[in-house]
C-alpha cells in the first residue's frame, strides 16, 4: 500500500489522481496525517481515544471529500495563505476549503515564499559559511578574557578584565618616545570592549592638553580608530596616562601582515592608498596631524579595511612642547610617512632610508608608472611651488577611486544578502523555545491544549518519508512556524502516533493555545 500523501491533507497536492502516494484515509482513523509523526517518546502519550465519524470530519473540511475521485475535489487548488500577519487574514468560523483563499484578492508577495519555500535549500536560510566563521572569530576575540594562569592586570577606573595585546609584553618605542602598553578591556557600565593604551611613568603637565582630546573625539571616519577619553591613573603603581579607543577584533597591523617579505598586488596597494589618503584628508581638514603613520600603528581588518590607531597620543603628551613643529609642518611629515609606508608595502619589507634607491627601482620595475609617480611625489622635499597637498594625488589615483567604491558596494550587497537570510531566525527561535518548553512541561499524559501542541510539534519536527525514516524539511518547518506566529486561519490535520485520534485545527487556535500555555508557565513561581 502506498504511503499517505503529506501534501494532500494540507490541501497542497497538485498531482491529483496521478500522485504516487495515497490520498485515502488510513484504517482506524478518520483522516490521513499530512506528515507522519515519529514514535512518541517521553510525555507524548495520547489521551483516551476519541471517536470521530467521517461525516464530522467532512463537515470540518467544509463538505470537501477526502476521496480524489469524489465530486468537488480539485487538485489544482492550493492554499496561499500568508505566513505573516496581515489585516485581511483573521480567524473565521467559515468552513475551510483548501485553495479557497487563492481565489480571493491578490496574495501578498511574502506568501509565495512560504508556499514555494520547499524548493529552497538550507543555505538560503543562513548566512554564508565564510561570513559566519569570520563573525564567530570576532566574537571570540571580543569575549576573550585573561586566563587564570596569566599575570593579573588590575582593573582601571571603569574598565575591567584587562588583557594585554602587545605580546610579548614590552614597551613600544618605535613611534612613541614613551613606554606604552596596549590592553583590551570592558567598560563596567556599557559592557563594550575597548582598547586601553597606557603611557607608563608619564603625566600630563598641562591641563589644556585635554582640548586636543576634544578635537580628536569630533573626528568620525571609518578608517580612523576613534578616541573616547583620556585619563590619568595610579592603578599600575605609577603615574600613567591611559587613552581609551574603540576595539576592533581580529585586526592586525600592517607590519605583521604585509611586511614579511612578500610584496602585495597593485590593486591591493591602491586600495590601501585610497583608504589612507581618505583618513589623512579627514585629519588635516580638522586642523590636526596624524603623526603616527607607521606600519605598527596601521591596522587591517576583514576585507582589507585600514584603521589608523594611536592618534592623539603625541598631541596630548607633547602639548605646547617647544620642540614640536607647527601643524602645517606636521601635515607635510604625514605625507612623507605615507610615501615610506607605500614603498614598504610595495617591497614587502619595512622602509629603509639606506636602501631607498634600490626600493624605488623595485617599485618602478614591478608596478605601474602611477605608483612610481605617487612615491616620488610623496618622498620629494618641499616643492618650490608650495607645500604638498593630498588633493594633488587625485589625478594620480584617477579612476581607481571608482574601483574601490565598487568593491565596497559589492561587499555591502553580500552582507545585506546574508543579513536577509538571518532576519527572521531570532523570531523563529523564540517561537520554537515556547513550543518546546510547553511540550516538555506537559509531562506524561498531556491533555487539552498541551496535547494539541504536542501533536503540532510532532507535525512540524517529526517528518518521515514513505519508509518511515526521519527526513529534514527545513522549508516545511519554517512555513509552519510562520503560520503559527501570525495566527493564520488555515487549518491543519494533526494525527496521533497510533492514528486513532485526528484533530483538524486552525493555526489561529494553535496560536491561542500556545500563548495561553506559555503565559501560565511564565507566571509560575520558581
Amino acid at each position: 500500500m502506498a504511503a499517505p500523501c503529506r501534501f494532500f491533507a494540507a490541501g497542497n497536492c497538485v498531482k491529483g489522481p496521478s500522485c504516487p502516494f495515497s490520498h485515502a484515509i488510513p484504517s482506524g482513523a478518520t483522516g490521513a496525517p499530512s506528515f507522519v509523526p515519529m514514535g512518541r517518546g517521553r510525555g507524548q502519550g495520547p489521551p483516551p481515544a476519541q471517536q470521530h465519524h467521517p461525516r464530522d470530519v467532512a463537515a470540518g473540511l467544509g463538505g470537501l471529500s477526502l476521496n480524489p475521485a469524489a465530486p468537488g475535489f480539485r487538485p489544482d487548488q492550493r492554499s496561499l495563505s500568508s505566513p505573516y500577519s496581515t489585516p485581511h487574514l483573521q480567524a473565521s468560523s467559515a468552513p475551510f476549503v483548501p485553495g479557497a483563499q487563492a481565489a480571493s484578492a491578490r496574495t501578498p508577495h511574502h506568501s509565495f515564499a512560504a508556499v514555494h519555500g520547499r524548493l529552497r535549500g538550507a543555505a538560503s536560510y543562513f548566512a554564508g559559511e565564510e561570513l559566519t566563521q569570520e563573525l564567530l572569530a570576532r566574537t571570540e576575540d571580543i569575549e576573550r578574557i585573561p586566563e587564570p594562569s596569566e599575570a593579573s592586570v588590575p582593573d582601571v577606573d571603569d574598565y575591567h578584565s584587562l588583557l594585554p595585546l602587545d605580546f610579548p609584553a614590552q614597551p613600544s618605542s618605535q613611534v612613541f618616545p614613551y613606554a606604552c602598553h596596549v590592553y583590551k578591556a570592558f567598560h563596567t557600565k556599557s559592557g563594550a570592549a575597548v582598547t586601553l593604551r597606557r603611557v607608563a611613568n608619564e603625566r600630563i603637565t598641562d591641563k589644556m592638553a585635554m582640548t586636543c582630546v576634544d578635537q580628536w573625539r569630533k573626528i568620525s571616519h571609518p578608517n580612523i580608530i576613534s578616541v573616547r577619553e583620556v585619563f590619568t591613573t595610579r592603578h599600575f603603581k605609577d603615574s600613567s596616562v591611559v587613552f581609551v579607543s574603540d576595539f576592533y577584533p581580529c585586526a592586525e597591523s600592517l607590519a605583521s601582515s604585509f611586511l614579511q617579505g612578500n610584496p602585495i598586488t597593485e590593486p591591493l596597494l591602491w586600495s590601501f592608498v585610497i583608504q589612507l589618503t581618505a583618513a589623512l584628508r579627514a585629519i588635516h581638514a580638522a586642523g590636526l596631524a596624524c603623526r603616527v603613520l607607521d606600519p605598527s600603528k596601521v591596522l587591517v581588518q576583514g576585507t582589507n579595511r585600514i584603521l589608523l590607531g594611536g592618534v592623539s597620543v603625541l598631541d596630548v603628551m607633547q602639548y605646547n612642547a617647544p620642540q614640536v613643529p607647527a601643524v602645517s609642518a606636521l601635515q607635510q611629515m604625514d605625507l612623507e610617512a605615507l610615501g615610506r609606508l607605500v614603498v614598504g608595502l610595495a617591497c614587502g619589507a619595512p622602509f629603509s632610508q639606506t636602501q631607498l634607491q634600490q626600493s624605488l627601482f623595485f617599485v618602478h620595475k614591478n608596478y605601474s608608472e602611477d605608483v612610481s609617480n605617487l612615491v616620488r611625489y610623496l618622498l620629494a622635499p618641499l616643492l618650490a611651488s608650495g607645500p604638498k597637498n593630498l588633493s594633488d594625488l587625485m589625478p594620480i589615483i584617477g579612476a581607481r577611486f571608482y574601483t574601490e567604491a565598487e568593491t565596497r558596494l559589492r561587499h555591502i550587497d553580500t552582507l545585506e544578502s546574508d543579513l536577509r537570510k538571518e532576519l527572521h531566525n531570532g523570531r523563529l527561535f523564540r517561537l520554537v523555545y515556547k513550543l518546546m518548553l510547553v511540550g516538555e512541561s506537559a509531562g506524561q499524559g498531556a491533555t487539552g491544549d498541551h496535547y494539541l501542541l504536542t501533536l503540532f510539534r510532532d507535525y512540524v519536527f517529526h517528518v518521515t518519508n514513505e519508509a518511515d525514516q526521519s527526513v529534514s524539511d527545513l522549508a516545511h518547518t519554517v512555513q509552519c512556524l510562520n503560520k503559527l506566529e501570525c495566527a493564520s486561519p488555515e487549518k491543519v490535520m494533526l494525527v496521533s502516533s497510533d492514528e486513532k485520534n485526528v484533530i483538524i485545527v486552525s493555526y489561529a487556535d494553535l496560536h491561542r493555545c500556545l500563548e495561553l500555555a506559555y503565559s501560565q508557565l511564565a507566571h509560575r513561581p520558581e
